[in-house]
């Protein structure tokens, strides 16, 4: 997996690392590959991983997204 060892953190709470693709398919197969424990990072130590290809075919029926604009946008 990728470690945020490596990763040059915006601030203490924004040191994640994520993967530009063209398909959401995409993204959760590349996750798949690199989510779970790290003996090199402390954060990652205790996680479980989880199957997000089998999530994905779920579909997001019943799903609600919130978009909080103040938190993003500046006056």
């Amino acid at each position: 997996g990728l470690n945020s060892p490596f990763v040059y953190p915006l601030s203490w709470t924004l040191d994640s690392v994520g993967f530009l693709t063209r398909l959401v398919e995409d993204a959760a197969l590349v996750y798949q590959c690199v989510q779970g424990a790290d003996i090199n990072d402390e954060t990652t130590l205790g996680r479980t991983p989880h199957d997000v290809l089998k999530e994905l075919k779920n579909g997001v029926r019943g799903m609600r997204l919130a978009f909080a604009e103040s938190m993003f946008q500046e006056d």
